[in-house]
């Protein structure tokens, strides 16, 4: 995946909203505008007042003028004042969980629904542990609403509409709080961006598909921070990402940049094509790529002959951009090798390069590094093995064709 930088024509200011901060915040559905709850609050005045969190529900919309319109709504019920809450607009209106109170206790795991006219609290047979400043997403083609982290956690939850559901992937983010997290329609998946461990802030990019996360390599990635706001933009049909901030005990940066997230099409893959011939004992080489590895940016992968006898052969890996034509011999391929006198013997991919690994076990590899290049993504390139025999006789294997992904 790729970050890009956007240079809006009007950056807001990250930092105190005169309501307050670490506020849940949403959009309002088809009532317009967003839907704002909670924060916190610090004190003002001569020696600086107490802190408090709020329990205020506000509509925020944005007027033609190019100001904020900030309406305070007075709810029948509504859940207890708090700061760090998640909130996402569902299919069923917003959704709200957990948060934390002024000091950071309690903490919260409650789950909340906004009607369109008072808070809704849901009562739901297991749910996540309460915590704070967690990732929550909406998967609008599953209609689930996604949670991650908080605090020191990793866990991965989903929500249904009527009840959550623990997922158990088999590898998972590090645990973090203060995370961007968005769906993309266009990606099919949840992005989830930074956040903050208990002794480090991430700059690290995950995709959740329901099932698996992946860390995606990410190329012009903005620096690690936390607390920054990640959405859909409908218009260019990317994520936006903007704001956030990377704290140290002796002070916090603030950012106000903005960036789009391009999600790079294309799997990596390894293909195998095309049959080999039996070398003087009988045995067919055979070629493939290492187990669990594919030719992805920034990544080795390893190309393995095997299935020779255990003495000393000679495989040579072939690479080719072309499974077509042999441009140094002018001749099409696969190409029948039978008047060299390897009779049954095809050429399988262009002789562009050549690297022979000697070898005495049987089998032999060849690594493969894809470099840092997003323009290198979707690329073909072709491998076969030629096996030479001692103290004569000769052999190809089959051919493999590979994608570079991202």
């Amino acid at each position: 995946m790729e970050w890009l930088v956007v240079t809006p024509s009007s950056v807001s200011s990250s930092g105190l909203l005169l309501v307050g901060r670490d506020v849940a915040l949403a959009s309002n559905g088809g009532a317009g505008g967003m839907l704002m709850f909670g924060g916190w609050r610090p004190g003002f005045g001569i020696g600086g007042g107490t802190p408090t969190v709020l329990d205020q529900t506000w509509n925020v919309v944005a007027t033609a003028g190019g100001s904020l319109q900030f309406t305070l709504l007075a709810p029948a019920t509504r859940p207890s004042a708090r700061q760090g809450a998640s909130m996402v607009l569902t299919n069923q209106g917003p959704l709200l969980f957990g948060g934390a109170a002024v000091s950071g206790v309690p903490v919260y795991g409650d789950t909340w629904r906004w009607n369109g006219t008072t808070w809704l609290q849901l009562t739901t047979p297991v749910a996540p542990a309460p915590t704070a400043y967690s990732a929550m997403a909406y998967d609008g083609a599953r209609n689930v609403v996604v949670l991650f982290g908080g605090f020191t956690s990793n866990e991965t939850w989903e929500f249904d509409g009527v009840a959550w559901h623990q997922r158990a992937p088999a590898q998972s983010p590090p645990p973090r709080a203060r995370a961007a997290f968005a769906w993309s329609p266009v990606a099919g998946k949840c992005v989830l961006f930074g956040g903050a461990g208990t002794t480090t802030q991430f700059g690290d990019t995950w995709t959740w598909d329901g099932t698996a996360w992946q860390q995606l390599l990410s190329l012009g990635a903005p620096s690690p921070r936390q607390g920054a706001a990640m959405t859909f933009d409908a218009a260019q049909q990317k994520l936006v990402l903007c704001g956030g901030s990377y704290y140290t005990p002796q002070s916090t940066t603030w950012y106000e940049d903005t960036y789009y997230v391009e999600l790079l099409a294309g799997q990596a893959s390894y293909t195998p094509f095309g049959a080999g011939c039996p070398g003087p004992t009988a045995q067919v080489p055979v070629f493939a790529a290492a187990a669990n590895e594919l030719p992805v940016l920034g990544t080795t992968s390893h190309l393995v002959v095997s299935n020779l006898p255990i003495a000393l052969t000679l495989p040579v890996f072939v690479l080719g951009t072309s499974n077509a034509w042999e441009p140094s011999s002018n001749h099409p391929l696969p190409f029948d090798l039978g008047f060299i006198g390897w009779p049954g013997c095809q050429q399988l991919v262009s002789h562009d390069l050549l690297t022979a690994v000697p070898t005495l076990t049987g089998t032999a590899s060849l690594a493969f590094v894809v470099p840092v290049n997003a323009a290198l993504v979707g690329l073909s390139f072709h491998s076969q093995a030629l096996v030479l025999y001692q103290p004569s006789g000769a052999a190809v294997s089959n051919a493999l064709t590979g994608v570079v992904g991202f």
